[in-house]
């Protein structure tokens, strides 16, 4: 008589899912939906399971790494640096500056000037007149405002634009890092309120892992590993614009 194959169920799969990920029962079983407080026992509990333990096997096959793979990705995330996704970008950037008032004053007539001469070359019709004329008087106004601001204190002033220059930033390569996080060389990429949040994987961490989906600790049990920090957390702040 044929044994009927077993399939995992929903939350037996998100266990499994889970499991060869962060390679703990205990945390598979709770990323599956187990309660916390009974967690250790139903991982262990599933986790002995023969279809389970077969599942898991044939995904952790699918992805163990080659020693040359492993030798590569932990070069990779050894030698990774935050400094690798950054480029220069030349952007155009205007400062705000303070002025004096009569700067400003100044700035305005040579503007009312400009109209002036703009006006005694050119033909308008009589509502073009008016608008023109209405443009110009306004500009008169607040040149007096300020010329009587400056008068109650000399020492008044404005902070406005100034002039638009072009200046190199360097700007943060999104699409490498998300491709480096594809590669696994970068554990998350997030947007938050912040900026971007960028969780990178610590290299003796990874390395313990991988080492670990090997069976590298199973061929010496007095092996003593090291306690290791699990990631290192960027946050980067995208400039102004």
């Amino acid at each position: 008589m044929e044994s009927k194959v077993k399939f995992p169920n929903k939350k037996e799969q998100a266990f499994i899912d889970a499991y060869v990920v962060c390679l703990n029962k205990c945390q598979a079983a709770i990323s599956a939906g187990y309660s916390e407080k009974t967690a250790k026992q139903i991982g262990y509990e599933i986790y002995n399971k023969e279809h389970i333990k077969a599942a898991i096997e044939a995904k952790l096959k699918e992805r163990t790494a080659t020693a040359d793979e492993v030798i590569k990705r932990t070069s990779d995330i050894h030698y990774g640096n935050m400094a690798d996704y950054f480029r220069p970008v030349q952007v155009l950037h205007t400062p705000r500056i303070k002025v004096s008032l009569q700067v400003i004053i100044d700035r305005i007539q040579g503007e009312i000037e400009l109209e002036e001469e703009y006006r005694s070359e050119v033909t308008m019709t009589e509502e073009e007149n008016d608008k023109w004329f209405a443009m110009v008087q306004g500009m008169r106004d607040r040149q007096l405002r300020y010329k009587i601001e400056l008068r109650r204190n000399p020492n008044a002033s404005r902070i406005i634009d100034g002039e638009t220059i072009i200046k190199t930033e360097m700007q943060l390569d999104l699409d490498a890092v998300i491709a480096d996080k594809e590669r696994g060389i970068i554990k998350s990429v997030k947007h938050t309120k912040e900026g971007v949040q960028i969780e990178m994987y610590s290299a003796l961490d990874a390395s313990e892992k991988l080492l670990k989906i090997h069976g590298a600790y199973e061929k010496d049990n007095s092996q003593q590993r090291p306690v290791l920090p699990t990631a290192i957390n960027v946050t980067v702040v995208p400039p102004n614009e």
